[in-house]
């Protein structure tokens, strides 16, 4: 007997293999027979789709240009996670240096109060590239500048409001941003750099040098000089000809002096002539130095100690330190000193051969390095003074000589003034020192500068060879000893009784007459061609711990000194005379000392206003059209300070009555702020 729904009307059911159209898209489950029972339920036409024919795909073949696009995409995110990562780990190690390194509970409230520590501030500005640059001093000093006078500012809104002060402001704050990431630096590599070493022919044409060489020596060019005690100049041509004659046998090292070598003796040759060259020997001269450039970031910590490895290093610190390079100054010079303390020449024996001088020579090439940036960067030397048993250099043989080497040895006594500086009034080891202490220490570096001060001064007196040049490094060694004075006395303890004048009155009188040599200087080297003016404006100005400025205007925005303002304004107009090949790094310092002008210059014009409608105290306000930010975002010193009379019993010292109480006693003294910034370029 079968089932009535076997047989709907009369019509015999078919086995498929799948489930019917409507039990699928219900989602039910099918006899699967034709039709179905579900469908014969519902009263409706049972269908079934036959299986789509499966298509067979494509494949897509990759070319090697996307495959290498995906691969530096990988690259690019993996430089981002890594960045990221050391970003962290910064940040982190920052926060607990902030805890660990603040001084001591147990110092004496003037001792803190008047001493800042070298630990730098989370909150400080920086750029995307700053574990490259780390803090500097006058960062330091600059930042902790600012923030008073906008403390200033703020407690009086008819200040902070005025247009000018706005734009200065901005301008202020993009000025110690740091240098910008698309700058070159020795730290990143360049457009063009790559694992492979640069080929023969890169190098510009053989004779071409070998003209400019000619005629370098010819004219007794200073460079020739200065690398006499590590290659004569028949010796430097041997090494060019065998570069170009055997190209793969020079050791990178031989290619990184020469590169170097050749990159400034054109410079400075074609500088000196009074015949102009064709613009294609520059192009040469810009060609050595990217291939110099390139050599030395194929360096490693773990280069074999030789005097080749050390002579291209010191090269190449030099180099750094020329362009400003300072974040890249420093793992060179530091390579270079555990060269030379691995080599034993921090402890050669006396002798007089040419090998060990020139070893000699080199070590304190690098002492002296190291000391600068030490005290300019913050940081602990590689080289010690207790580690050194190796003697000065000896006396040279030729006469005309001896004078360039009592400057040498001027400059030694420079830098080891650089490390005491730092170790012994700016570390955070001597921030736990008593104020009797600090005061003996200040003493003490206050008779090694004026020993050091005395020794420069005498130099130019018995120097016969190139004497219009030693005269400009005379008045350089001037400068740069003015700064450390100037340093020196900041970290000086205020005496008793003059708490509320925080700034040492040795401090400011050498922060006076340091801007005064400055402007002796720039008169000699103003019109000069043979590159003294961009050789000062690097080694003297922006290698040194350049302070006087800041300290000037801290000292005017309380005392409204307007001898000082002046000196300020005629400092920061002599920067736009000089005339320099890269003038990049000069510009952003410009920028700064600009801006802090036109800061004290507006300040002390609206206090002045301020005070007469107060107490109507007769006053004349300097003229408006000082110096003002420019529609390209960097301010320029434009007109004069008119005279001003501020016509208050005490001269032109000023009062204190219209200040916010406390701020710059507190500040100046070193209570508010400086114990979390470093206080070294």
């Amino acid at each position: 007997m079968s089932d009535p729904d076997d047989n709907v009307g009369g019509s015999p059911k078919v086995h498929i293999g799948r489930a019917c159209d409507h039990c699928r898209s219900r989602k039910i489950r099918c006899d699967r027979a034709t039709p179905c029972a579900n469908c014969v339920a519902a009263g409706i036409q049972c269908k079934t789709s036959k299986d789509r024919p499966q298509v067979q795909r494509q494949r897509v073949l990759i070319s090697g240009q996307y495959e290498r696009k995906i691969d530096a995409m990988e690259e690019r995110l993996h430089s981002v996670e890594t960045l990221l990562m050391e970003t962290n780990k910064m940040l982190r190690s920052l926060l607990n240096k902030e805890h660990t390194i603040s001084p001591s509970s147990t110092l004496t409230p003037d001792v803190r109060d008047t001493r800042a520590s070298f630990t730098v501030d989370v909150n400080m500005d920086r750029s995307v590239n700053g574990p490259y640059d780390g803090e500097t001093s006058l960062m330091a000093h600059s930042r902790n500048a600012r923030r008073v006078i906008e403390h200033l500012l703020q407690s009086t809104p008819s200040m902070s409001s005025d247009p000018e002060v706005i734009d200065a402001l901005k301008t202020l704050h993009a000025a110690m941003q740091g240098p910008s990431r698309t700058e070159a630096s020795l730290l990143r590599p360049g457009p063009t750099d790559e694992d492979q070493e640069s080929p023969r022919t890169t190098l510009p044409p053989q004779e071409s040098v070998f003209n400019i060489i000619r005629g370098a020596q010819a004219a007794d060019c200073l460079f020739f000089s200065i690398w006499l005690p590590f290659f004569t100049p028949d010796e430097f041509m041997h090494l060019c000809d065998q570069l170009y004659s055997d190209f793969d046998s020079c050791s990178l090292a031989t290619k990184t002096t020469l590169y170097g070598g050749l990159h400034y003796m054109f410079a400075e040759y074609l500088s000196a002539c009074k015949t102009p060259f064709d613009s294609i020997y520059w192009a040469h001269a810009q060609s050595f130095k990217l291939l110099f450039e390139s050599c030395l970031r194929r360096y490693s910590v773990l280069s074999i100690p030789t005097f080749d490895n050390v002579l291209a290093l010191v090269f190449g610190a030099g180099h750094a330190i020329q362009v400003s390079d300072y974040a890249s100054a420093w793992p060179m010079v530091s390579t270079a000193a555990n060269m030379c303390q691995a080599l034993g020449w921090h402890r050669l024996p006396d002798g007089y051969a040419r090998d060990a001088e020139a070893q000699r020579i080199l070590f304190w090439l690098i002492y002296y390095f190291d000391k600068c940036l030490s005290l300019r960067l913050g940081r602990s030397s590689n080289i010690q003074d207790f580690d050194i048993s190796v003697s000065y250099p000896k006396d040279p043989v030729e006469s005309e000589y001896r004078s360039w080497h009592l400057w040498f040895l001027t400059l030694i006594d420079i830098a080891t003034a650089h490390g005491l500086i730092y170790e012994q009034l700016y570390s955070p080891g001597s921030m736990q020192q008593l104020p009797k202490q600090r005061s003996q220490r200040v003493l003490e570096l206050e008779f090694r500068l004026d020993a050091i001060a005395y020794k420069s001064s005498s130099i130019v007196e018995s120097t016969v060879y190139r004497r219009q040049y030693m005269i400009y490094l005379v008045k350089s060694n001037a400068v740069v000893i003015g700064c450390l004075r100037t340093l020196t006395y900041r970290a000086a303890s205020p005496s008793e009784g003059r708490a509320g004048f925080d700034i040492d009155p040795r401090c400011l009188s050498a922060a006076r007459l340091t801007l005064r040599l400055h402007q002796d200087a720039i008169e000699h080297v103003r019109d000069r061609q043979d590159g003294s003016a961009n050789d000062y404006a690097n080694w003297t100005i922006l290698n040194s711990p350049f302070t006087p400025f800041i300290v000037l205007f801290c000292h005017v925005i309380v005392s409204f000194d307007l001898d000082d303002l002046k000196l300020m304004e005629a400092f920061t107009i002599s920067l736009e005379s000089l005339n320099l090949r890269t003038a990049r790094p000069m510009l952003n310092f410009r920028v700064l000392c600009e801006t802090f002008l036109l800061l004290a210059t507006r300040y002390i014009r609206m206090s002045t206003r301020e005070m007469h409608v107060r107490d109507q105290v007769p006053v004349f306000s300097p003229d408006s059209s000082h110096a003002t930010p420019s529609s390209s975002g960097y301010p320029t010193a434009q007109g004069r300070l008119n005279r001003i009379d501020l016509s208050q019993e005490g001269g032109n010292s000023g009062g204190f009555n219209f200040l916010p109480p406390g701020i710059f006693e507190n500040w100046l003294s070193g209570s508010q702020d400086f114990d979390q910034l470093e206080l070294v370029m």
